[in-house]
């Protein structure tokens, strides 16, 4: 861990394979809180880094490098004792939907990632917004 990242507030991990995606979502991380966003490419890393690190928050891509997509480690990670709150990040309304039957928080797709929903769903995952005003 470089000093930079034990200073920020939240730590969050994004699984996501593609470095244009990450680059977007830490952005709009940066806009709402200073943290630190570890980007996995595969849900095998991802599961390997949630055995040795905590975090306030994960970041699922519905479609991930390897053999494990995104409702498939969403399903991994919330059969773990004390998992940490996950939200997938997918533009298709039946994934949010199975998503949140197997326990993710409210997520959004990357076409909305220039629209107000995903702050507020983000401000709220990670306790800086109480407000029910979203409901996707």
């Amino acid at each position: 861990m470089t000093p930079e990242e034990s200073d920020t507030p939240f730590r969050i991990l994004d699984v996501c394979p593609c470095s244009f995606d990450h680059a977007d979502m830490r952005r709009l991380i940066s806009g709402i809180c200073s943290a630190t966003v570890q980007q996995v490419r595969t849900g095998a890393e991802a599961l390997e880094k949630l055995k040795t690190q905590s975090y306030q928050l994960v970041l699922i891509n519905r479609t991930l490098d390897g053999p494990m997509d995104g409702l498939s480690l969403l399903a991994a990670i919330r059969a773990k004792a004390s998992p940490p709150p996950a939200m997938l990040i997918s533009n298709y309304p039946d994934a949010q939907a199975k998503a949140r039957q197997l326990g993710a928080l409210p997520g959004f797709g990357r076409a909305q990632m220039d629209a107000a929903l995903p702050i507020e769903l983000l401000r709220r995952a990670l306790g800086l917004e109480t407000s029910d005003a979203v409901t996707p």
